[in-house]
């Protein structure tokens, strides 16, 4: 690769470092004013790991463009004039308006899409932004697109471009595969990519002022580290909805972990109340991202935005985009009043997880009056030793006593993240998490195997000891589980075990291999998951619970008895009748007929499906 200049004020270069510098970007912007800027949201996943089917359902995350919005708007304060293109939405929308696959043709659908912006906008600059490593190689088709279709500069930003440019193990490869596009714009850079377009219209005559961007240079590339990070009135922008199309968005996907909870046909979009995060999770981006300190706007910014969505946008739901919704009890406590007192109306949830520490009676009280109706508690680890190891802001009894105190408000859906596959993490640390998950009592358990994201101390760890879970950016998978993936499809039946009994067949102080870690997967998913449902008795829960075994019995599991059976049970609880839908028992029998080992596999974990 080329040498790079690794620079944290370009207040403090040479004089030689100084003018390759600006002779480059005067190079790349050639003397040409910048007015015009096309902004582009690429789709999440690139065509290789796209399924229509799966898009078909809404399964598939449809998140307004948040990012890319404030961008706008600071941009148009400015009076410069953008244009956002949202890929991801134009994409699901194409899905749902084709009869069928053999109508949908990916690359054409973008191919076209970017061109007829590029055609009728003409934009003097083009920036992208890439918020998941999964979108990678879609960020890098869109740009190779805009390469053939324009020769203006190109320009990236978002949470993945941050982290592999700032990882030195990343670093090469990103650039290398990203060979289109000229500069990388780091962490929250509506202020930096603002002053960077002033500079360009002066010629770049005071690059002092250039703040976190990397430059390809012609010599050198250059690596500008000082931030000008958003601070006071400027966090308290309200993006232009409107542009980033946040009314239609839940028509074709999927906003957040709680849209099954609403009913159809209802709209739903995302907001930010603050940035950054207390804690210092070690398998965790935000501190890297957003800074060590939370960074709140206005109480009265995010009740603006909240009407605005709801009067103009005609939105009924929305999800807190926030790492740390509840921090500062005082000024949670005062946007969740100020919420009931201006009528906002607008009903909400916390996909993103809440610090467990924050859930008191005070502050569940004051968000189910607001309108919470779902949450999820980021706790990771139930072992004291992990927990500590990944600087969890957290112990087992603040997850135990946050439990406690949700069980007071049954009409709020309450959820836990666990995480398995920690470095140094024995069957009995795993066991350690599911002995608290089952004391907890969630509604539900989102169990996913630990993929940390690069610049986090975890990844440089696990790259430095050679452990798996580092995959590159290219190789990391889709996620299209919506919180639930298909379990029983192998052969092998470990569900039948008891939780006890499961763990006395191995040695416990064994680090479980990957094959052991999708079998505990499995068994910690049924166990911790269906199997408790058929105990429910609060009238909130079985109504919140026969919503969401609809909705992955009859959406993202189809062809799974085990899904479909608590299904039926909890119907049979919710209307007090004798009786099981019909057209169930029908779906069950073709089940079972296209695969006989279902019928073995139900009967082994006690599902009898003429006993419901």
């Amino acid at each position: 690769m080329k040498k790079f200049e690794n620079i944290e004020s370009t207040k403090l270069i040479s004089s030689d470092q100084y003018n390759l510098l600006r002779n480059s970007l005067r190079k790349l912007f050639q003397n040409k004013k910048i007015n015009k800027i096309l902004l582009i949201n690429p789709p999440d996943g690139d065509q290789d790991i796209f399924n229509f089917e799966v898009a078909k359902t809404k399964r598939y995350t449809n998140f307004a463009p948040y990012g890319l919005g404030i961008i706008s708007k600071h941009l148009n304060f400015k009076h410069y004039e953008t244009n956002l293109l949202n890929l991801n939405d134009i994409i699901l929308k194409k899905v749902h308006s084709s009869h069928n696959k053999d109508e949908f043709d990916y690359k054409k659908i973008i191919n076209d899409e970017i061109k007829n912006a590029i055609d009728s906008f003409k934009p003097d600059l083009i920036g992208l932004t890439c918020m998941f490593s999964m979108t990678h190689k879609s960020l890098k088709y869109v740009s190779e697109v805009i390469k053939k279709n324009s020769n203006c500069p190109v320009a990236a930003g978002g949470v993945h471009i941050s982290n592999s440019i700032c990882s030195e193990d990343m670093r090469e490869g990103f650039l290398s595969d990203l060979k289109d596009i000229d500069l990388f714009f780091l962490f929250e850079a509506e202020l930096a990519f603002s002053e960077f377009l002033d500079l360009s219209n002066q010629n770049f005559d005071n690059i002092e002022l250039l703040k976190q961007v990397f430059i390809r240079g012609e010599e050198l590339n250059f690596l500008v580290k000082e931030r000008l990070r958003p601070e006071g009135d400027t966090l308290n922008v309200i993006p232009d909805h409107s542009e980033m199309g946040s009314m239609s968005l839940s028509e074709s996907g999927k906003v957040g972990n709680f849209g099954w909870l609403k009913e159809k046909n209802q709209n739903i979009t995302t907001i930010l109340s603050n940035r950054g995060c207390r804690a210092q999770c070690t398998f965790c981006s935000v501190r890297s991202f957003n800074g060590v300190k939370v960074r709140q706007r206005s109480v009265q910014s995010a009740i603006d935005e909240l009407l605005y969505l709801r009067d103009k946008q005609n939105i009924s739901h929305v999800m807190w985009l926030d790492d740390d919704l509840l921090y500062n009890t005082k000024r949670t406590m005062e946007l969740f009043n100020e919420m009931v007192k201006q009528d906002v109306g607008v009903t909400w949830d916390a996909s993103n997880g809440v610090i467990a520490a924050s859930v008191t009676d005070e502050i569940m009280s004051a968000a189910r009056d607001s309108g919470c109706i779902g949450l999820v508690i980021g706790m990771e680890s139930g072992n004291p030793e992990i927990l500590k190891s990944i600087k969890k802001p957290g112990t087992v009894k603040n997850f135990i006593k946050a439990a406690d105190v949700l069980k007071n408000y049954p009409e709020i859906n309450s959820r836990v993240f666990l995480m398995i596959g920690f470095p140094e993490e024995t069957f009995a640390k795993v066991l350690d998490t599911i002995n608290v998950a089952r004391e907890m009592n969630m509604d539900w358990n989102y169990i996913t195997p630990l993929q940390p994201l690069p610049n986090t101390p975890i990844f440089d760890k696990m790259v430095d000891d050679n452990l798996a879970g580092t995959e590159g950016f290219g190789d990391i998978k889709y996620f299209v589980g919506g919180g639930y993936a298909k379990i029983g499809s192998g052969k092998s039946n470990p569900l039948q075990d008891s939780f006890e009994t499961i763990f006395k067949k191995t040695n416990l102080d064994k680090i479980p291999n990957p094959d052991e870690t999708k079998i505990i997967w499995a068994f910690m998913n049924y166990y911790l998951n269906f199997d408790p449902l058929k105990n429910i008795t609060n009238k909130h829960k079985i109504e919140q619970n026969v919503k969401w075994m609809r909705y992955v019995s009859d959406i993202v599991a189809k062809n799974d008895p085990i899904a479909l059976y608590y299904k039926m049970v909890l119907e049979k609880k919710y209307s007090k009748s004798k009786q099981v839908n019909e057209s169930d028992m029908k779906r069950i029998d073709k089940i079972f007929n296209a695969d006989p080992q279902w019928l073995e596999k139900t009967k082994s974990l006690g599902l009898l499906f003429d006993k419901i």
